[in-house]
């Protein structure tokens, strides 16, 4: 966690500054909910929460929701979920 705030800029290093004591970990398993509840607070989850709007939410379920591999490779459709 230490390296995050160097990549951090404005609002978002400040809030970070201001919250990393209480993130425990960097992202929560997906597979159990109890388990996630015990592994505390993450740090993907706080972020996405603070950040990211309503508006972007829907527009990246959108975007991939109409995602389609036509003609690309494996691997250029692989890094449409990385971009």
């Amino acid at each position: 966690m230490e390296i995050v705030a160097n990549y951090l800029k404005g609002s978002a290093k400040n809030w970070f500054e201001d919250i990393c004591e209480e993130i425990t970990v960097w992202k929560k398993p997906e597979d159990d909910e109890n388990e996630r509840e015990e592994e505390g607070k993450s740090f993907e989850e706080l972020f996405f929460n603070k950040f990211a709007s309503r508006e972007r939410k829907r527009n990246w379920r959108k975007q991939l929701a109409n995602l389609k591999q036509g003609e690309m490779s494996i691997s250029s459709y692989i890094n449409k979920f990385n971009n």
